[in-house]
């Protein structure tokens, strides 16, 4: 059976600590990058000397920009779940081009991004990616829109939990 990895890789309007500062990403900061650059690829832990797990170029990996955030759905293949190892939390690497300093903060208002990460710990702790069948899904938009992995208190529910089980 044919599974996916999907969540939000970044939400926007959402403050989030990098690199001793203050980040907050725009609504729609990605649109003009991803109309013009369309092979994003999706790792781990941004080793880039690493093969990745999806692109965009060969379908594997769907983004969906929204007005929640940059939604992802990454076609899983075999041995990839071995390689998450449990990462459920995703980051971006992008280049900003245009930002905003205001209120301590860095508003990211055009970027592009190239790369999409599972990860541990996120710079972006809200986000996060869930693992779904392929007959549980819709299209990317449809679930992007409907919130699939917007969930925070929930995954942060079961987060707590596993600590739990594991103290």
């Amino acid at each position: 059976m044919t599974r996916y990895l999907q969540g939000f890789a970044c939400l926007y309007s959402v403050r989030h600590h990098f690199r001793g500062g203050i980040d907050i990403f725009q609504r729609g900061c990605f649109s003009d990058g991803l109309s013009k650059f369309n092979d994003v690829m999706f790792g781990i832990d941004h080793q880039y000397h690493k093969p990745p797990l999806g692109r965009q170029e060969d379908d594997s990996l769907q983004l969906e920009d929204t007005d929640v955030g940059l939604a992802f759905r990454l076609r899983l293949q075999k041995g990839h779940l071995e390689l998450l190892d449990g990462r459920d939390q995703v980051s971006v690497a992008c280049i900003p081009h245009d930002v905003e300093f205001r209120e301590g903060a860095r508003h990211i208002k055009s970027a592009s991004i190239f790369e999409i990460s599972a990860v541990f710990v996120g710079a972006m702790t809200t986000t996060h990616s869930v693992v779904v069948d392929a007959d549980k899904i819709c299209s990317l938009k449809d679930d992007a829109k409907s919130g699939f992995a917007y969930e925070s208190a929930a995954v942060a529910f079961m987060r707590t939990l596993k600590r739990f089980e594991t103290s």
